[in-house]
């Protein structure tokens, strides 16, 4: 192009077109703009100032467009900026890069353009070169707010929060009207866990600009960290109803909800923003797990397959996704699906959470390899808290249980008379009770076994460990483990010097915060533990019970549930997720080789039932000869017992509470022993009532077993005469000698901690 300057009309309309773009009025300014480039088609400025008014009207294909005209004309240190700013606006940062680069090379001295390329640098993760051009910029222009706010942007970006805040600091100073900078700092203050000051920051961001939701739904995280749901659930309103498609707050605030047992309420917010959004892949995940909550398992599982179409490598995905369709009995390519998951594991992958695994694999390689990865993830950047001082030695010993589940559960229906029954001439108990008050008779019953009970579910892990420090307890005992609602990060912080795990996950933590995992030689064989990170704390039996059990009076007959008085019963009342399609064809081969017998179990949902009968028909076993039982009272779940003949064992997660329940009834119950806890608890629990006959170590073993004692009536009722005797004659109901096994192994326990001995086996 000619390079001449451009005529006086053409200059009057382009003075023409600088006043209406001083007023703003850019529509007309960009005509005068036109007008003067007709006149000259070589006018540089007119080029140029058109294309700037494109990127002010957010046109920004067009703006770089015409600002190329411009540069073609001649290169200048402005338009190479203003090119870079609409090509940072279209995502286009690498080219926007070289544009800046070209500004700078015209004029090094030019903050504006270090701080430019900063940003640009920032959008593409080349965050040590951004702050080294952040800090050029300063160097040149140290009054300017905004370069110290984005550099500390940077600065959080590598998690360098301690300089980010500095950053900050500085920006607020020059400009405390900055409200992005007063927000910037609320995000680094809640990352580094200063919650209160971080709302501090959020607040002068609201102040200073009400319309920020961005602000709110930061005060809603602070909150939300803090266990205050109900007070984050109306800070996300609040960011909301300023940005009614605001997805990270319709997200957190479904969240909360759900949190505060709002699952309907938290369901209408995930699919809010999966209206916004149909690939977000937490939001698909978050939404299944309420559905579940619902118990609308169907729907559930179509949010789980659409996560694990977006992303098969989510974590945590696929053993959920697995696990609901083991509660469902719903075994559809069951295979592939513990092919691909036992690969995740092998792969070092957190493709599950660790308890839906111990119902799947008979493998504590997978059982280690799994916790070991959910534990590194789950306490990133987790440390104990320092301690103050070790604590001196007491009269009594503080021990104390951490449990969701102090409420009609297994676990306090097994443990209730240990807590009553406790030395405490020796010990101190107490109750850290981290779930719902739900008021039912067990939670009342507790209430009065502690001699204090703490109900901590609202407070923050440091809180609890602040509360458990301060009342120096000597021994915690986590009775939850990898199990939901558990918390097993204030375990990481340490509660208390010696941490026990107990009763509730039935296999390894994987983490050196748990000293030591309760259980017998049963469970764990010298030569298997190796695969637990733990110590072992070997009882003679692992498992507590309670002496006494309340039976209804009722009398359950086999007529009600349609079966005849003269067919063979066997049953199992585990939970549905138990049972697998292996150990279910073991119980289809039982039955067609015993005549005019039944298998009565459990169904937890609708889907059950449907599916064992497909399933049973497709094994050539009339579905007639399955008989569903719903959940009960305790008291009547126990008479219940009294129609079956023989209980079967799943595997590899064996009856635990209900193998109590069954023995207690007298009812023989066969296992199949693995080598996981969680595979060898009924063997465990069978040994402690000495019956080893009803142990067995594989599946034709238990399919012979059974078929025995079923067409022996002689055989099951010597097993049955010898099972009465031996519930009063052995250890397996003895709860006093339980007790002082049990305050045995605490004593070891504080001994060795008052010498300052390491954890080691002890029993």
């Amino acid at each position: 192009m000619s390079a001449t300057n451009p005529p006086q009309r053409a200059i009057k309309l382009f003075s023409k077109g600088l006043e209406f773009h001083q007023l703003n009025a850019l529509d007309d300014a960009a005509r005068c703009y036109q007008n003067a480039l007709e006149m000259h088609g070589s006018f540089f400025d007119a080029q140029h100032l058109l294309g700037v008014i494109a990127a002010q009207q957010e046109q920004f294909e067009l703006a770089v467009a015409l600002i190329t005209k411009a540069l073609n004309i001649r290169a200048d240190e402005g338009a190479f900026s203003n090119r870079g700013l609409a090509l940072h606006q279209l995502g286009q940062y690498q080219a926007a890069l070289k544009d800046f680069d070209s500004a700078i090379s015209f004029n090094p001295n030019n903050p504006q353009s270090h701080y430019n390329r900063g940003n640009a640098l920032q959008e593409i993760k080349q965050y040590e070169a951004a702050l080294r051009s952040y800090d050029q910029a300063i160097a040149l222009d140290p009054s300017n707010a905004e370069i110290y706010n984005n550099r500390g942007n940077t600065l959080q970006e590598i998690k360098q929060y301690e300089a980010a805040l500095r950053s900050y600091d500085q920006a607020i100073a020059l400009d405390p009207s900055n409200a992005n900078a007063h927000y910037n700092q609320g995000n680094a203050l809640q990352e580094i866990k200063q919650y209160e000051a971080a709302l501090r920051s959020y607040d002068q961001a609201i102040a200073l600009n009400p319309s920020n939701a961005e602000a709110f739904n930061g005060r809603g995280g602070c909150l939300e960290k803090q266990r205050k749901y109900q007070a984050a659930a109306t800070q996300y309103l609040n960011a909301i109803q300023l940005n009614p498609t605001y997805e990270i707050a319709l997200f957190n605030l479904a969240n909360s909800l759900q949190t505060l047992g709002k699952p309907k309420s938290a369901l209408e917010y995930y699919l809010r923003v999966l209206e916004q959004n149909k690939n977000n892949i937490e939001a698909h995940i978050n939404c299944a797990n309420t559905l579940r909550t619902l118990r609308q398992y169907d729907q559930a599982l179509v949010h789980y397959q659409r996560a694990l179409t977006l992303d098969p490598h989510a974590k945590f995905l696929r053993g959920m996704a697995l696990h609901l369709k083991m509660m469902m009995c719903d075994w559809s390519n069951f295979d592939d699906d513990i092919a691909l998951l036992a690969q995740a594991i092998e792969c070092g992958q957190v493709a599950s959470e660790p308890f839906p695994i111990l119902s799947i694999y008979n493998s504590l390689q997978y059982q280690l390899d799994l916790s070991s990865a959910y534990q590194a993830d789950k306490f990133k950047g987790l440390q104990p808290i320092p301690w103050a001082a070790k604590y001196p030695k007491k009269e009594r010993i503080r021990i104390a249980y951490y449990s969701t589940d102090f409420r009609e559960h297994p676990v306090s229906l097994l443990l209730a008379e240990l807590f009553e029954k406790h030395n405490r001439s020796q010990f101190e108990v107490f109750a850290f009770s981290l779930g719902e008050n739900t008021n039912d008779p067990m939670r009342q019953r507790l209430k009065k076994a502690f001699d204090h009970f703490i109900d901590v579910q609202d407070l923050s892990d440091t809180d609890i460990v602040a509360l458990s420090r301060k009342h120096e307890i000597d021994i915690a005992i986590d009775l939850g483990g990898y199990t939901a609602g558990s918390r097993s990060e204030i375990f990481q912080l340490r509660v208390a010097p010696i941490q026990i795990s107990y009763i509730g996950y039935l296999g390894t933590m994987g983490t050196p915060c748990i000293d030591y995992l309760i259980a017998d030689k049963v469970l764990i064989p010298a030569q298997l533990s190796p695969f637990y990170t733990e110590n072992i704390a070997y009882l003679p039996s692992y498992q507590a019970n309670v002496s006494t059990r309340e039976i209804a009076s009722r009398s359950f007959i086999r007529s009600e549930y349609g079966i005849p008085e003269n067919h063979f019963v066997f049953c199992c009342f585990n939970n549905n997720y138990k049972i697998t399609p292996p150990v279910f064809k073991s119980w289809m081969h039982i039955l067609k080789e015993v005549q005019n017998s039944v298998l009565f179990l459990y169904a937890e949902n609708q889907w059950v039932q449907s599916n064992l009968e497909k399933s049973a028909l497709g094994h050539g076993v009339a579905k007639e000869r399955l008989i569903f039982g719903q959940r009960l009272s305790t008291p009547e779940y126990l008479a219940r017992y009294r129609i079956a003949d023989l209980f079967l064992d799943t595997f590899p997660y064996n009856a635990g509470t209900t193998a109590s329940d069954a023995l207690w009834m007298g009812v023989p119950v066969l296992t199949l022993a693995g080598e996981t806890f969680s595979s060898r608890m009924a063997a465990s629990l069978l040994t402690a009532i000495d019956m080893p006959e009803l142990i067995t170590n594989t599946p034709a073993q238990f399919e012979n077993r059974a078929i025995e004692i079923a067409k022996n009536r002689g055989l099951l009722s010597g097993l049955k005469s010898k099972l009465e005797d031996n519930k009063e004659n052995t250890r397996l109901f003895d709860t006093p000698k339980f007790i002082q096994s049990l305050e045995s192994c605490y004593l070891a326990m504080y001994e060795r901690g008052l010498n300052d001995l390491d954890p080691t086996d002890l029993g």
